[in-house]
């Protein structure tokens, strides 16, 4: 099929269906992520020992040192291997040394842990899985698992507060980008072109055989265009975040019953808000001085969160500094109050 890119998209021109950046690369996420995840717990089954351990599944076609890259030349049966560090084999036949992104410091003992057609087979009947979908998710393995963790430097939630200004965000994810053209999956990303009009406009459009294709120039019109990738806090599923100001997905910005839900039940989880319901039970009860101490407590931490000037009150604990600590606080108060007896009604 042919398809030309747009300001905003790509159209394929057999069908003149539409699709927004990044959408494909998305696509492909939640595609290739839940299959290396289904494929990670059948492992873990069949292994209990790796859910303590530090692992990967090295495809052959992508061997991250020396070591692997050997081992795959002199056993090429060899369709992957699994590299922890628990010794899988209990022979100690294949370990070796291996460095992350070749750095000494993050150097460990590793071994590896051959895997080749035959054992497949005992995977697929502990894993309910086809041989054949096995087989091929284990030659793509690695190559999907970086398209995933390439897709994720987008996601702001977890990376980009991680950075002390935006220019190191960028800075991060700009090596990671160029260090994924490096290796042997930039392969998959080139693509052949053809003249072709839409409407009375030409265009270069790109000759692909599924939409998938374009999964890194789709990629790299989330960066050019500064999108991000955020979860939408009401049905959970990803999406291209345009603006920083949009928090739902497109589906959930249309549902205003379903965004008034989420915002009272935020509300609701918020610290002040508990701040209230305590100061609220605590004068239901009668308990007047409680809940004026209370509240002043509650003010001082809260000052202390919103860093405004205070003078040090020594009757208060300063371990309180962050929200979590502070909702920890008043959950701990709360289960306090609710154990307390009512004060006795005053006579009438």
């Amino acid at each position: 099929m042919d398809v030309i890119k747009l300001e905003n998209g790509w159209k394929i021109l057999d069908t003149n269906e539409f699709i927004d950046f990044g959408q494909i690369s998305l696509d492909v996420y939640n595609h290739e992520n839940f299959i290396i995840e289904e494929t990670d717990r059948s492992f873990q089954k069949l292994f209990p020992e790796l859910k303590s351990a530090s692992w990967e599944i090295v495809s052959c076609y992508h061997p991250r040192c020396d070591y692997e890259k050997k081992l795959f030349e002199k056993y090429p049966e060899i369709i992957a291997l699994i590299s922890s560090t628990v010794d899988l084999r209990k022979d100690n036949k294949f370990n070796y040394e291996y460095s992350y992104c070749g750095y000494d410091r993050l150097k460990e003992d590793r071994y590896a842990y051959p895997i080749n057609k035959d054992w497949v087979r005992k995977l697929q009947a502990q894993s309910g899985f086809d041989d054949d979908f096995l087989l091929d998710m284990l030659v793509k393995y690695s190559s999907a698992k970086k398209r995933c963790r390439l897709l994720e430097t987008l996601f702001r939630d977890r990376f980009e507060a991680n950075f002390c200004n935006h220019d190191d965000y960028v800075a991060f994810f700009t090596d990671l980008v160029k260090s994924h053209l490096n290796d042997a999956l930039s392969t998959f990303y080139k693509l052949e072109t053809v003249p072709r009009w839409d409407g009375v406009k030409l265009y270069r459009a790109y000759i692909i055989e599924d939409k998938y294709d374009l999964y890194f120039d789709d990629y790299a019109e989330i960066i050019n265009c500064k999108y991000g990738v955020a979860r939408c806090p009401i049905c959970k599923n990803l999406f291209i975040q345009k603006d920083k100001r949009k928090n739902f997905c497109p589906v959930c910005s249309k549902d205003k019953i379903a965004q008034r839900k989420y915002n009272e039940q935020k509300r609701q989880r918020s610290p002040r808000y508990l701040r209230k319901v305590i100061i609220d039970m605590l004068k239901n009860r009668g308990d007047i001085d409680a809940a004026n101490e209370f509240y002043e407590e509650a003010i001082y931490y809260e000052n202390i969160i919103d860093q405004k000037e205070q003078d040090i009150n020594p009757k208060y604990t300063d371990e309180i500094h962050t929200n979590r600590e502070y909702k920890e606080w008043l959950e701990k108060k709360h289960n306090q109050y609710l154990k307390r007896p009512r004060n006795p009604s005053p006579a009438s």
